[in-house]
């Protein structure tokens, strides 16, 4: 996570580079984080299944790693981190769309 690209363009924020990476618009946030969450309250568990999903995502367990999808992603795409990672990257996301709107309010501002 130490080097995270995090791209903030008109209408979409994007983690990751190249193909290992989740793009989402800012509404969509919210649901990635809620995943995230219920993501990392499984930790410990051993589950029965291979993904959980809150439409358009989807969060792949393998062992101790995750992979964060997008509808539409293929199965060697996709943003990859770990349980350690979760708390981290809810910030993220949240200060992404914080930025976002930051970005926004100050293009509004000078027009």
């Amino acid at each position: 996570m130490q080097n995270l690209k995090i791209y903030i363009g008109q209408d979409i924020i994007t983690l990751g580079e190249d193909k290992n990476n989740i793009s989402y618009s800012p509404s969509e946030a919210e649901k990635i984080v809620t995943l995230l969450s219920f993501a990392g309250s499984t930790q410990g568990h051993n589950l029965s299944i291979p993904h959980i999903q809150n439409t358009p995502f989807r969060i792949y367990f393998e062992k101790e790693n995750l992979t964060l999808f997008k509808k539409g992603q293929k199965n060697d795409e996709g943003f990859k981190f770990s349980f350690k990672e979760i708390d981290s990257l809810i910030k993220i996301i949240r200060g992404t769309l914080d930025s976002f709107r930051d970005k926004h309010t100050l293009e509004k501002k000078k027009k």
